[in-house]
């Protein structure tokens, strides 16, 4: 696994636990959930239109 990849694992892991536990508040944690989706989904996407 890509070191930037496993960055952004671990940053929505820990959001995920903060919104759990109650410090974050869950709407902020389920926005930044879409926000590392849409950002994995365009990072995919351009290493391989860039292998091409």
């Amino acid at each position: 696994m890509k070191r930037s990849h496993l960055l952004t694992f671990l940053l929505l892991l820990g959001s995920i636990v903060l919104g759990i536990t109650g410090v974050m508040e869950t709407k902020a944690v389920l926005f930044l959930i879409v926000i590392f989706g849409f950002t994995s989904v365009i990072a995919v996407f351009s290493d391989r239109y860039r292998n091409k």
